[in-house]
């Protein structure tokens, strides 16, 4: 059962994230105590933040929205891949299996020139820097991004085969 208190956390942090960019970091905010550490990353793109000391695990709470790894064994950087659009948490545990940590992490599009091309209601998105790429983004026409995943594919088959 949700109580009072969490439900008024989520109707925060949903009216934050749907009103402007400003209002996502209030939404981070109203989501959990002062003590939970944030972080906003790209979408495929690699990013790194420093765990609690101690930390040997990570628990990632929505794996398909973003990835936490520890590269090396007894460092505290964690390097950070987001995965889709969206908010999750990823709680730091010790040897013990106890909580250290959590930082919650909000994934957005990449700060990068992008063209977006309308056919209809069919969207295709194009990075255009300085020449225009197709790019698989998330929420593409399924046909362009399917035909294009699947050149990327053979093309890295073919690549690996040598």
């Amino acid at each position: 059962m949700i109580s009072a208190r969490s439900l008024a956390h989520v109707t925060t942090v949903a009216a934050a994230l749907c009103c402007s960019a400003a209002s996502a970091q209030e939404a981070l905010e109203a989501f959990g105590p002062s003590s939970i550490k944030h972080k906003v990353i790209a979408l495929d793109i690699a990013s790194t933040a420093w765990a609690p000391d101690g930390t040997t695990t990570l628990v990632i709470g929505n794996p398909a929205i973003a990835d936490a790894v520890l590269p090396r064994s007894g460092d505290n950087l964690m390097v950070l891949t987001g995965k889709s659009y969206g908010m999750t948490n990823i709680i730091a545990l010790d040897a013990d299996g106890r909580p250290l940590g959590e930082t919650l992490v909000r994934v957005e599009q990449p700060a990068t020139p992008t063209v977006t091309v309308m056919r209809g209601t069919l969207r295709e998105t194009w990075i255009c820097a300085p020449r225009c790429e197709q790019t698989l983004t998330l929420g593409d026409n399924p046909e362009f991004f399917g035909n294009s995943n699947t050149q990327i594919g053979t093309r890295n088959g073919t690549a690996s085969a040598r």
